[in-house]
């Protein structure tokens, strides 16, 4: 079974606060939820779900006037209106958070390759720095922010948008591969080419039984 994209939730909260929810989502058995939480500097101290779902901190970036962070949980537990909710240190300005479904990844240590890159104010296109996978067959999720309002997203080459928040400040695109990722870059175009973005890469593996397997581990700092 190859990987395929199930279903998503966002939200988007200005003034903001100490916490915020996705809106819900019908989750799957066994999947793998990735979760992306912008803030203004505030570091997240935890993301749950309605289901009870164990997540992961993944990479995280700040710069400027806005920090990303990507959370994930792997061989979910179902729940038909499940709402993903990041917690904050403290409360903050302007909080999104994104959430997105994937079916078919390896349900243990899935994540095997990542990246993070900044841009200040060099134009409408972000591109990350680049990466390399070890397994052939899986999903490149990555995650842009721009620190504006109300402009549009376009997905970059061979990449899907699979949801934004309402201001379009956060997108998540993603794209399934089936040959290894050597020195690979993703972008993603923005209509406001004066302001700053970020992008970070998960490369998530296909399960076993898709063709994958074989993972590496990553530890991320607060």
């Amino acid at each position: 079974m190859a990987i395929t994209l199930g279903n998503t939730g966002s939200n988007w909260s200005s003034p903001g606060g100490t916490s915020i929810a996705a809106s819900a989502l019908n989750l799957a058995t066994g999947s793998l939820l990735v979760a992306s939480v912008r803030t203004q500097s505030v570091v997240v101290s935890t993301v749950t779900d309605t289901a009870g779902n164990l997540y992961y901190r993944g990479p995280n970036q700040t710069s400027g006037s806005a920090r990303l962070e990507i959370w994930w949980a792997v061989n979910t537990v179902a729940n038909a209106s499940n709402v993903v909710t990041a917690t904050l240190a403290s409360s903050d300005s302007f909080i999104g958070v994104l959430a997105a479904e994937f079916l078919a990844v390896a349900t243990q240590s899935p994540a095997d390759a990542w990246t993070t890159h900044m841009s200040q104010a060099t134009g409408g296109t972000i591109t990350s720095n680049a990466f390399t996978s070890t397994v052939a067959e899986a999903v490149i999720v990555n995650i842009c922010q721009i620190s504006g309002f109300s402009t549009t997203w376009t997905a970059g080459s061979g990449y899907t948008i699979a949801v934004q928040d309402s201001s379009n400040v956060q997108m998540l695109q993603y794209q399934v591969v089936s040959a290894l990722q050597s020195a690979a870059t993703a972008s993603a175009t923005n209509s406001d080419s004066s302001t700053q973005k970020n992008s970070m890469v998960v490369v998530f593996n296909a399960s076993i039984a898709s063709g994958g397997g074989g993972t590496r581990g990553f530890a991320f700092a607060g």
